[in-house]
């Protein structure tokens, strides 16, 4: 960084001595003037500008076994991922970057390589009092929903992790109002669409409402979150174009003493449930501080399917309970899952270390 700020004090201070050679040898047209200026400008910009960044690296590894009617397997993990943001602010404009590449390895061998570049977001963003533009790769999160994902038009990565949209959108700000028109093109799938949200602002709670074009179907979303005495309520409903499909979830959340617990019900994709759209399902967590740094979580998830001939009717439930331990500068965890389903079960037990900077 030494390096970056000292060519940029070098170029403010030799500037104005090429700019005057300049206009002696070709002339002081109007132009030529005109670029100079800018030259300027946009030098003193570079001088006052701010740069930051953080960014953490994960090693996690897992052992997995599953037991099936007629077939046992066991498999061996191991996973690399990075996570780097960077802001650039040339105050009225500003520049973000965030990447977070990773590789997978597993299969019996570790025979099996994914890889994933990971850019996650790479956007310009300009400032107004009350309208703010943007333009480039940003990611556009429209859940309520904290422990479910009803719906999402944010692609997914080859190591699971959420990534950001192509295209651009302005943000305007009126007073307890906030209005997102955003047009947007996801590159995986080759699929462009239109997005625009309302959302508004009030004493004890806040309702989004979302109208967007994406997949080739028309959504209509409506969520929200707020106070409910000393409970934390929220969720978010939305109704697709395909067959007039809803999708919905509804969560509280609180402190027990001193544990953070939440409790959700939602009809929406599962990854136990793999091969339908939606399943009915109940999910629950509680975290309990272990000391000044640690914490024990547990959570659980049920859901039910019901849809022959295809899938035979079935119970699934996902229990898992981890212990974190967190320092300023790294995160240990480690923890068990288990998947139980009328037709196999899976276990799966795994470490994870993480180190920021």
């Amino acid at each position: 960084m030494t390096e970056i700020y000292e060519y940029i004090a070098q170029s403010l201070i030799f500037f104005p001595g090429w700019a005057a050679f300049i206009l002696k040898k070709y002339g002081s047209s109007s132009l030529l003037k005109t670029s100079l200026c800018f030259g300027i400008l946009f030098s003193f910009s570079l001088a006052f500008a701010q740069l930051s960044y953080k960014g953490e690296f994960e090693f996690s590894s897992s052992v997995s076994a599953t037991q099936a009617k007629q077939l046992d397997s066991s498999q061996f993990s191991l996973a690399l991922r990075a996570h780097l943001e960077a802001d650039y602010d040339v105050s009225p404009l500003s520049f973000r970057l965030v990447l977070e590449p990773g590789v997978n390895l597993n299969g019996p061998l570790i025979d099996n390589v994914v890889f994933e570049p990971g850019l996650t977001e790479a956007y310009a963003l300009y400032r107004l009092d009350t309208l703010d533009f943007s333009a480039g790769l940003e990611r556009l999160p429209l859940e309520y929903a904290r422990l479910s994902a009803p719906f999402s038009i944010e692609p997914i990565g080859k190591t699971g992790l959420k990534q950001g949209l192509w295209g651009a959108r302005a943000t305007l700000y009126l007073n307890d109002w906030r209005v997102r028109p955003a047009l947007v093109y996801r590159s995986q799938d080759e699929q462009a669409g239109a997005v625009i949200s309302v959302k508004k602002n009030f004493s004890d709670f806040e309702l989004e409402a979302h109208t967007l074009y994406l997949d080739q179907r028309f959504a209509l979303g409506l969520g929200g979150s707020g106070l409910l005495g000393d409970l934390i309520i929220y969720g978010e409903t939305w109704l697709l174009s395909n067959d007039f499909e809803g999708r919905a979830a509804l969560g509280l959340s609180g402190f027990w003493d001193d544990k953070l617990w939440m409790l959700e019900a939602a009809y929406a994709p599962n990854p136990l449930v793999p091969k339908v759209d939606a399943v009915a399902q109940i999910l629950g967590q509680i975290s309990i501080p272990q000391g000044e740094n640690g914490s024990v979580e547990f959570g659980t998830a049920l859901a039910y399917l019901d849809q022959p001939p295809l899938i035979p009717q079935t119970l699934y439930a996902l229990i898992n309970a981890s212990y974190q331990i967190s320092e300023q500068d790294y995160t240990l965890s480690t923890g068990i899952t288990a998947l139980i389903s009328e037709q196999s079960q899976s276990y799966n037990l795994n470490f994870s270390l993480t180190g920021f900077f």
